[in-house]
């Protein structure tokens, strides 16, 4: 028989193999053994061999047991087996060679018209057959060598389908394979992983089973684009889980052949909701910054209101009519002031006193009061954390964020229940810092409070910590509490999240970054609010709060100076030499107060300044505040603290 050449084609993941059974395609030096006793076919045989592919060897044996003890010491290409043999059928020895699983084309040489015996020995796995004519030795290398670059090829291929097999099963991605009806035809174990549903389950399944109702005809649609050009992306999809719930991926699909096509889903669950609240901070950070705008320019009107409601009160006796009306001015500006200070630390810009402060002890101090102010139908539990870390926080600031985050969860259990705070020490890895947006790497002091209340529902949870949202009665509540605490933690370089649900309590956790200093316990200031004659010079924009200021300072003994702006406090400066204090608001037109502090101290170094702002001490540069004779006052002013702070400061040696 003469071999034809046929050609074909076999792709599987991306390898492309060409298969051409011609002899050149064959390495030089091949190994045949060849299962013949009639010497004159060995000679016949080896003489065509040798003049076709002399660099071949040809290994003659006899009888089928000879045969199968060469196979077992020798390496061999291919086998040439005539059928008719003194021990056995050649198909007998066919048979051996597969028990044996040999990788060993076997080419069956007949006898002249005996189709049959040639139909049964390529059903038992000879790779070809061949007549034994008068000429059959010359085409027997052609035949032979075929087979052997067929082998070769099919190994190939099944090796390159193994490596795809090993890609399809252990891909962190889910893969499948659908027909022109979305039926899965094969899927990976990721696949079956994602959709909570086992491979024999989805394979009974279509597309759509994995889909919400309202999705099937837009699944439809992109199907039809899919078989129009061949590949499709979809960037976000969601997925229905056996269970019901829902994850978001991203698919891209491409088509096959006979109306098959594959895909390929990544799970972008994690990366949706790390959008989510990427996006949560962003919004929350311009709402803090419009925020602390408005709390800024209201600031100065409640101080000047508060500045002058506090010397009306000092000219007036207790028994005036006058002295009551102007202690519900005081009042009722004084809780304008609470508000705004609730806004700027919404908004990160809020007073704060920094040291190093252990967790524990604010633990210990809020349990304290909400022992005595709380439903005793509410049990206080506390699990602080021996060895606990510090962190670098103003001990008022964080407790405020625990008191507001407990009277939450007191509100949740009008009924009772258990309120738990936690402290432990904790490390943040990559994996948690990828997962929570404004997380940071490293070490952190969490603090945790769980509640049995009510719990809260996904659409608030949403909305939580943004201010004036509140779930209250009007007039139980500004909407502001956590708000302020978001602020707070934030402005501490912490992360806060909320885990709730409906009917199973609600959890705050809280982590801050751990610091290696020692816990400071502040002591109280012993300072006093004595006047002086000195000469202080005021520099604000607001003429409300340049003539508090002067009125405050000029009834405590002082000699006042006032400037508008920067460079007007500087015209003021070269003209009186005796100033010893200027007290700078750092938001102003033309010149703001960073820059006409670096211009003073370029020409009167001597001269202390205190800063002034309704922002806090945290937003100024540090490089400013490090100088020796500076200091920092948030506004609105209260008359008592603004005397013994300059009072303070002009007491400094130089």
């Amino acid at each position: 028989m003469v071999a034809s050449e046929p050609t074909s084609v076999l792709e599987s993941d991306g390898l492309r193999l060409v298969e051409e059974a011609t002899p050149q395609q064959v390495e030089p030096g091949c190994r045949i053994l060849l299962v013949e006793d009639e010497p004159v076919h060995v000679t016949l045989v080896k003489r065509a061999f040798h003049k076709e592919r002399p660099q071949d060897t040809v290994v003659a044996c006899t009888s089928v047991a000879t045969t199968l003890e060469q196979i077992e010491q020798e390496h061999f290409d291919a086998m040439v087996v005539d059928y008719s043999l003194p021990d056995a059928t050649g198909i007998s020895l066919l048979e051996e060679v597969r028990c044996r699983e040999l990788d060993l084309p076997v080419i069956m040489v007949t006898g002249h018209g005996d189709e049959a015996t040639a139909v049964q020995a390529m059903k038992s796995g000879a790779a070809d057959y061949i007549v034994k004519t008068e000429n059959y030795a010359r085409t027997l290398p052609l035949v032979v060598h075929k087979a052997i670059g067929t082998s070769r090829l099919h190994r190939q291929l099944a090796a390159a389908e193994t490596r795809y097999r090993l890609l399809f099963e252990q891909a962190q991605d889910a893969i499948g394979i659908i027909d022109d009806n979305l039926r899965f035809l094969d899927v990976n174990p990721k696949c079956a992983e994602l959709s909570d549903y086992t491979r024999a389950e989805l394979l009974e399944m279509s597309v759509f089973s994995l889909l919400r109702p309202e999705a099937i005809e837009g699944a439809k649609r992109l199907f039809e684009q899919l078989k129009r050009n061949g590949t499709l992306r979809i960037p976000e999809c969601k997925m229905v889980q056996k269970q019901g719930g829902e994850i978001f991926v991203e698919i891209s699909a491409a088509a096959l052949d006979r109306g098959t096509y594959q895909f390929i889903a990544r799970d972008v669950t994690e990366e949706k909701h790390l959008q989510q609240e990427l996006f949560e901070m962003q919004k929350m950070d311009s709402i803090g910054k419009l925020a602390s705008g408005i709390a800024h320019d209201f600031n100065n009107l409640l101080g000047a209101i508060l500045g002058y409601a506090s010397l009306l009160k000092s000219e007036l006796s207790p028994e005036q009519p006058l002295y009551e009306y102007v202690n519900i001015v005081e009042s009722s500006a004084q809780r304008g002031a609470d508000l705004t200070r609730q806004l700027l630390a919404f908004g990160r810009r809020g007073k704060h006193q920094m040291q190093s402060v252990n967790l524990n002890r604010v633990v210990e101090e809020v349990s304290q009061l909400l022992s005595h102010t709380i439903d005793k139908r509410i049990e206080i539990v506390t699990h602080c954390a021996e060895s606990l870390a510090t962190v670098e926080g103003d001990a008022g600031q964080l407790q405020q964020v625990l008191l507001n985050i407990c009277l939450n969860a007191r509100d949740a259990m009008s009924d009772g229940g258990t309120l738990i705070m936690e402290t432990r020490n904790v490390v943040l890895d990559e994996a948690f810092v990828r997962t929570h947006a404004g997380a940071q790497l490293g070490h952190h002091v969490l603090l945790s409070v769980t509640d049995n209340g009510t719990g809260i529902d996904a659409d608030t949870q949403q909305h939580i910590f943004e201010p004036f949202f509140t779930t209250k009665e009007k007039g139980k509540g500004t909407g502001l509490g956590l708000a302020m605490v978001y602020g707070i933690v934030r402005s501490h370089g912490g992360l806060i999240r909320v885990y709730s649900e409906l009917g199973h309590g609600t959890t705050f956790l809280v982590y801050l970054p751990a610091s290696d200093r020692p816990e400071v316990v502040k002591q109280p200031s012993r300072a006093e609010s004595r006047g002086g004659t000195e000469a202080i010079l005021v520099v604000d924009d607001e003429t409300a709060i340049r003539n508090l200021l002067n009125d405050v300072l000029t009834c405590a003994g002082y000699r006042v100076f006032k400037a508008a702006h920067g460079v007007q406090a500087m015209r003021v400066v070269e003209q009186e030499k005796d100033i010893e204090l200027v007290v700078l608001d750092m938001i102003m037109p033309e010149m703001d107060g960073k820059e006409t502090y670096e211009r003073l101290r370029a020409r009167r170094p001597e001269v202390r300044v205190l800063f002034s702002s309704g922002f806090s001490r945290h937003n100024l540069t540090q490089e400013i505040l490090r100088h020796p004779r500076t200091d920092f006052i948030q506004k609105p002013y209260v008359v008592h603290e603004l005397l013994t702070a300059v009072r303070r400061m002009l007491d400094q040696q130089q």
